[in-house]
């Protein structure tokens, strides 16, 4: 995505951290089965824009904080900011322990102290999966939230949908976070072959399927997620889902004057910047 000048970045009303909202009602009942658990270990930011709404954006950049950096920076995110009259929340995943049912809570009870009780999501790379068990975690909680609408965008189902290098960088904060677990219980082999799962799938009977879903899908090879099956797999989940094509971003884009660029090899993991504005007003449209 192309950056803006500084001087128009949308600035957060309130930047909140997961440790201020440990006091939630969500993150209280995990804390009551963890009660020594490092919270510090776990934290996270959260970026709020556009306060004062009934409906949120919940938007999971991916696996770092500079993707949530470059994605604050986006032309992409500057018009959502200025058209949407949606609750902004930038989820800035912790770096050191991964523990997916406390980021859940942490999300929920910021979206209740906010006075959100409609959300729609958006899920870029890894991010896509995390939107799902979000979803997933706001249905087995019986959280007052109503979850309208996802965009998934170039994405994986599960974590078996990466490749193996990438999944094994996912993996290690995850099971820093099940190891951080594991010091608060008795251990058994049956507790430990459950929980060792890091990598499941998310079946349909966990989620709500009837959520309008747009998928946004790029063309060529992706270095980072295995794509074949992933299309399959996400109309297993849900009813309603519209599909975006874009072109997948040259391998060789910096290479303007070079007979490489002529064999238009596409990263898949990327968007055309061309294509960037066929985006933005696909996204307005949906989320609207």
């Amino acid at each position: 995505m192309t950056p803006l000048k500084s001087a128009t970045y949308p600035i957060p009303d309130e930047v909140r951290t997961s440790i201020g909202l440990s006091t939630g009602p969500h993150v209280l009942k995990i804390l009551a089965k963890y009660p020594k658990l490092n919270l510090r270990l776990t934290e996270q930011k959260f970026y709020i824009y556009n306060k004062n709404y009934k409906q949120g954006l919940i938007i999971f950049c991916g696996k770092d904080k500079k993707n949530v950096t470059y994605f604050k920076k986006s032309s992409t995110f500057k018009s959502l900011t200025d058209n949407l009259k949606q609750v902004c929340i930038l989820v800035n995943l912790p770096k050191h322990a991964h523990i997916p049912e406390l980021s859940s809570a942490y999300i929920e009870d910021l979206c209740l102290a906010e006075g959100i009780i409609s959300i729609n999501i958006i899920g870029i790379s890894y991010g896509g999966y995390c939107a799902l068990e979000l979803i997933a975690d706001i249905k087995k909680n019986s959280v007052p939230i109503k979850v309208k609408k996802l965009v998934h965008i170039v994405a994986p189902v599960c974590l078996k949908d990466l490749r193996p290098h990438i999944r094994t960088l996912i993996i290690i904060p995850r099971l820093i976070g099940r190891l951080l677990r594991w010091k608060t219980q008795k251990f058994s082999m049956r507790n430990f072959d459950h929980k060792f799962e890091l990598a499941r799938s998310i079946g349909r009977e966990e989620i709500h399927s009837n959520i309008s879903v747009l998928s946004v899908r790029t063309g060529g090879f992706d270095p980072f997620i295995k794509k074949k099956h992933l299309s399959t797999k996400l109309n297993l989940l849900f009813n309603k889902i519209e599909v975006l094509e874009l072109r997948g971003e040259p391998f060789f884009r910096t290479y303007s004057k070079s007979l490489l660029k002529k064999f238009n090899f596409q990263g898949a993991h990327g968007i055309y910047h061309e294509d960037l504005g066929t985006l933005r007003d696909r996204l307005l449209l949906f989320l609207n």
